[in-house]
């Protein structure tokens, strides 16, 4: 698919420890993108338009 990023995938042991990354209500689609420094730069619960996800990435490029 062309994939250039990394992708977390697993079960519910994975859902629940992105409580902590912000996804409180542990909810699926979840994004978490990270800054350079790793730091959190955006999350966001529900589905993420290719518009807004270019948008959210755009700067730390």
């Amino acid at each position: 698919m062309g994939i250039e990023y990394s992708l977390l995938i697993g079960g519910a042991e994975t859902l629940a420890a992105t409580k902590d990354l912000g996804n409180r209500a542990e909810v699926l689609p979840f994004t978490l993108i990270l800054d350079r420094a790793g730091q959190v730069a955006l999350t966001h619960a529900g589905a993420l338009s290719e518009a807004a996800l270019n948008t959210a990435l755009a700067p730390l490029l």
